[in-house]
């Protein structure tokens, strides 16, 4: 039975995957609207399933397996009750359980959320398998995105979009931001599964994957992308694993990087290259140099010694001075204008300032949850008055107060503290570390959330 249960878990993955991803609503102009849809019915199949998988065992006179204590759904659980007496207390109580005024992620998402982790635990789902059905699921997914930053709108996605907006939606995610959000969550994870197996055709998905971010251009997604890898890079060394494949997975990204500004090159009818990291990465050639340095690796390794296994101290060093760099050029991006990272500054200033103007009661449990759009007047982005705080960590201070903050932190530390005590690291947890650091410049939102609530049961 416990196969069984196990290989459930494996195709309802698979089912949410598919809902998730691909489910669309009239284009992307109910992009929100749409995927807040699916999550909610892939919540309904996964209960159902594990209904149906409890009451098999019950007629055949099964017991439920014990998982003993988890502090990851501790916390998962005083994080939604956190935010419930937020949105009980706001003073605006519908709108903090549908998020209307924000991305829909208001109570009820949460409780799915909540719902979804419970039952893919309770299935066991073979993590190998899963990681497998991520990896190609995914491929069409990234294989669109990639085609529409090139210019080809395979099924006129973006046919009925003004000009101006046609930069800003890629892939069936819809939004560049929610798309950033998927790169992270997936390619570390694809790169562990890539690291465990050597399995090449895996460098298929992160290559296209690699493309469709660099056409879109968002910065947390390359912070994710890294940022998982360098969790993954560094514990890879640690266990000794051959540096041919951490090299690959970099040749194969600082690829598809190179790919996409030569198409951008040649084409000036695509999309063309963001601020920031892409503008930046296609002035120095920084792609095309990292390709260059990556080849030689990979040379100098097949010819020498495949095995070879760097010194996590090494790779701790180099992702250091990564870090060092990335912080000098958000550190000059300041300075030179407030409007730095799609005016990232500004909505942080605000969002402090809401905070700060709240009386005990904010401060504790916040103004509701997904609420920060009916206090942000006078902060826009492109004329539309700004929803999100653009920052996870300042959404949930503000939105759930300091003891939701808390209970996310402590979500976060659950995780790390279940991973450091395990023998065998799944390579979810890798795409969890690159979802949270993207999701300090990014918002929550209802195509991710099923995803991360997924990963956490994973692990």
């Amino acid at each position: 039975m416990k196969k069984i249960r196990s290989r459930t878990g494996t195709a309802l993955f698979a089912v949410i995957m598919l809902i998730c991803l691909y489910y669309m609503n009239d284009g992307y102009f109910d992009t929100i609207i749409a995927k807040t849809r699916a999550f909610y019915v892939s919540t309904v199949i996964a209960v159902v399933t594990c209904f149906v998988m409890d009451v098999i065992a019950s007629a055949k006179g099964l017991k439920r397996e014990e998982h003993g204590r988890n502090p990851v759904l501790r916390a998962m659980l005083a994080f939604f009750m956190s935010y419930l007496i937020s949105a009980l207390i706001c003073g605006n109580t519908e709108s903090a359980f549908t998020g209307d005024v924000g991305w829909n992620v208001g109570i009820i998402a949460y409780f799915c959320g909540l719902l979804m982790y419970l039952v893919m635990k309770d299935l066991g789902t073979d993590t190998d398998l899963a990681a497998v059905v991520l990896s190609t699921g995914s491929i069409p997914f990234f294989l669109l995105a990639a085609m529409h930053g090139a210019g080809v709108d395979l099924f006129s996605l973006h046919a009925d979009l003004l000009k101006d907006e046609q930069f800003n939606y890629i892939s069936t995610a819809g939004n560049i931001d929610v798309y950033a959000g998927i790169v992270s969550l997936f390619v570390p994870v694809i790169a562990a599964f890539y690291l465990k197996t050597g399995k090449t055709w895996l460098l298929t998905s992160i290559f296209a994957a690699g493309m469709g971010l660099s056409f879109a251009g968002v910065d947390s997604g390359y912070i994710g992308i890294f940022g998982g890898l360098a969790v993954l890079f560094i514990m890879g060394c640690n266990r000794r694993s051959p540096l041919v494949y951490m090299n690959r997975v970099v040749m194969t990204l600082s690829g598809s990087f190179v790919a996409a500004e030569f198409i951008q090159q040649v084409n000036g009818g695509i999309f063309p290259p963001a601020k920031y990291i892409s503008f930046f990465m296609n002035k120095y050639y920084l792609a095309l140099i990292l390709l260059c340095i990556t080849v030689v690796i990979e040379l100098a390794l097949v010819l020498h010694d495949r095995d070879f296994a760097l010194s996590p101290w090494i790779m701790l060093l180099l992702v250091m001075a990564v870090i060092a760099l990335a912080i000098l050029f958000f550190v000059h991006g300041v300075d030179k204008s407030e409007r730095f990272g799609n005016s990232r500054l500004l909505i942080w200033q605000k969002a402090v300032q809401v905070y700060s103007d709240g009386g005990v009661r904010e401060k504790l449990f916040g103004i509701g949850p997904s609420m920060f759009g009916a206090y942000s007047r006078g902060v826009e982005i492109g004329g539309r008055n700004v929803a999100n705080c653009h920052s996870e960590i300042l959404e949930h201070l503000v939105c759930g107060g300091v003891v939701t903050l808390a209970c996310y932190i402590a979500i976060a530390a659950a995780v790390v503290w279940k991973v450091y005590r395990a023998r065998r690291v799944s390579p979810f947890f890798f795409g969890l570390a690159g979802y949270f650091f993207q999701a300090q410049i990014n918002n929550p939102q209802n195509m991710l959330l099923p995803f991360v609530c997924i990963f956490l049961a994973f692990i």
